[in-house]
C-alpha cells in the first residue's frame, strides 16, 4: 500500500477510536498523528464533510454567545450541544467550553465559573491528539481566566482561583491559589 492509502487507513482508524472513546466511559485516549498534515488530523477530529459543517455552525453560534452576560442562553446552548450543566450553573461572559465536543463536559450543580474561563477536552501536539473527559462536582467556583485542561476532575465544593491552568484532578474540598513554579498551591501551603 502507498503512503497515501497507509495514511488514509491511518485516519479512517483514528475516527473510529475518536468515536469509540466518545461512546466509553473512559477518561482519555491518546492518538498518534506523527506524519499526517494538519489537515488529516482535522479529518480524525471533525469526520466527514457534513459533521465538519455541523462543527462549523456550533462554533459559530459559540463564539456569537461568548460575550453574553446572560448565563441562562448560554447554558441552554451548551445543553444543546450535548454538554450535561446541572441546576443553578452560572457562565459568565467570555467562558469557553470546547466545541471539538461539548458532550465530554459534565458540569454539577450550584457551580460558577468566572470570566474568560475555558474548558478544554481536546489538546494536539505534532505528536499526539489528546481527548479527554472534564467534570465538575457541585458547589465549585472557577475563578476567571483559568483553563481546564482535558481529562481532569473537580471534586465538590472545591475553589480554584483566577489564572489557574488545571492539568490534573481537584480534590473535593480543595481551595487552589494560583502556582509557584508550575505547581498548584492550596488553600493548605500559604
Amino acid at each position: 500500500m502507498n503512503g497515501s492509502g497507509t495514511n488514509k487507513q491511518r485516519i479512517r482508524d483514528a475516527r473510529r477510536a475518536v468515536l469509540a472513546f466518545c461512546r466509553s466511559d473512559d477518561l482519555e485516549t491518546v492518538i498518534h498523528i506523527r506524519g499526517l498534515s494538519h489537515a488529516e488530523v482535522e479529518k480524525i477530529i471533525y469526520g466527514n464533510l457534513l459533521s465538519r459543517l455541523f462543527m462549523a455552525a456550533r462554533y459559530l453560534l459559540s463564539i456569537a454567545l461568548y460575550p453574553f452576560p446572560f448565563s441562562e442562553l448560554k447554558v441552554l446552548f451548551y445543553r444543546l450541544c450535548g454538554t450535561r450543566i446541572g441546576k443553578n450553573v452560572y457562565l459568565s461572559p467570555a467562558v469557553y467550553i470546547d466545541m471539538i465536543n461539548p458532550a465530554l463536559v459534565t458540569i454539577g450543580n450550584n457551580v460558577m465559573i468566572g470570566m474568560g474561563a475555558t474548558i478544554a477536552v481536546h489538546e494536539r501536539t505534532m505528536e499526539t491528539l489528546s481527548l479527554g473527559r472534564v467534570s465538575i462536582g457541585n458547589n465549585v467556583t472557577i475563578g476567571g481566566l483559568s483553563i481546564l485542561r482535558h481529562a481532569t476532575c473537580i471534586g465538590e465544593n472545591a475553589r480554584i482561583d483566577m489564572m489557574c491552568n488545571i492539568t490534573k484532578n481537584v480534590p473535593p474540598d480543595t481551595v487552589i491559589i494560583g502556582c509557584r513554579n508550575g505547581a498548584p498551591l492550596h488553600g493548605k501551603d500559604l
